[in-house]
């Protein structure tokens, strides 16, 4: 961190390591009001977290849902279309709040524009793999079709184009 954001910020700054795990589920009350924290396997990264508050009945998606900003593929893009079909019926909530994007949006519609992206990135880097290309050739046309409507598609899709193929191309 001293070399991302300088000495002079991290004074005093110590770094807390996480003290329990998320196996699955884990329930926090914090004095009548219930947090459902819910861990998953490999989506976006290996370590994914959602947290409800059931009294609000919100739902913190965290980097499972990019809205405005391109999705960043950083854990397996099989992992993570299964798991944004899944949601909606594994979760009850009114809202979400996002990764990225607007502070909150309607649940499960909010999973939306982060699905559509994947599955459209899965789909040309399956055509990309079954015509015999090569990951440099795949890599520079997956996905440019995508562009409309996400910032900083141009730092990211070419990256999420490179993971999706290297982990399609063994399917």
């Amino acid at each position: 961190f001293v070399r991302l954001i300088g000495a002079q910020e991290m004074i005093a700054t110590t770094v807390v390591a996480p003290g329990v795990a998320v196996d699955g589920g884990y329930d926090i009350d914090l004095g009548g009001r219930l947090l459902e924290l819910r861990g998953y396997p490999t989506a976006h990264t290996n370590t994914d977290l959602t947290v409800l508050d059931t009294t609000s009945q919100t739902v913190w998606v965290s980097d499972l849902a990019f809205l405005e900003h391109v999705p960043a593929l950083d854990g397996s893009i099989l992992g993570w279309i299964g798991l944004l079909a899944e949601l909606p019926s594994m979760i009850s909530a009114r809202q979400m709040v996002p990764g990225h994007g607007p502070v909150v949006v309607a649940w499960p519609e909010g999973l939306e524009p982060t699905r559509t992206y994947l599955t459209a990135l899965a789909d040309e880097t399956r055509a990309a793999i079954n015509k015999g290309e090569s990951l440099g050739t795949a890599t520079k046309h997956i996905g440019v079709g995508l562009a409309d409507g996400w910032e900083l598609f141009d730092e990211f899709n070419a990256r999420n184009a490179t993971a999706a193929y290297t982990e399609l191309e063994w399917e």
